[in-house]
């Protein structure tokens, strides 16, 4: 993955609805965003925080992955993979993505790799995130 694969989609909090972001200014505090009714922003003066912007948004990075659909695998996103859902996360200790699963009262984590490029799996699929579709994941 390189400089033009930085992305990220983000979860609005007051709207139940996750967005395309487009444009993130940490110094102005300032998100722009898309969705099926067009492009939007959030803005200091439009929140009721009006310091921290980013408390009225989750942002959720793009993994440098695809699944077995071409769609973009995001942090927060329900991955079906060998036959079990979880959820993909970045581990900061690691210095990667993972799919984390639960089984048997464990947690299981399938590393999603690292290196140059966006890599397609043809045997994960996206299935929910992480907002809407919490109970995909399930502890048997």
């Amino acid at each position: 993955m390189n400089f033009k694969d930085v992305k990220y989609k983000g979860w609005l909090k007051k709207e139940h609805k996750m967005v395309i972001i487009n444009y993130i200014d940490f110094y102005q505090n300032e998100i722009k965003y898309e969705d099926e009714n067009g492009f939007h922003g959030i803005t200091n003066n439009e929140t009721i925080n009006k310091d921290n912007i980013f408390e009225d948004i989750e942002l959720l990075r793009f993994s440098g992955f695809k699944d077995c659909n071409n769609e973009t695998i995001y942090e927060g996103d329900l991955l079906e993979h060998a036959g079990e859902i979880g959820i993909v996360k970045w581990y900061d200790d690691l210095a990667y993505f993972a799919i984390e699963t639960h089984r048997d009262g464990a947690v299981h984590l399938y590393n999603l790799g690292a290196g140059a490029g966006i890599k397609v799996f043809k045997d994960t699929e996206i299935v929910g995130n992480k907002f809407e579709n919490y109970d995909l994941l399930r502890d048997d």
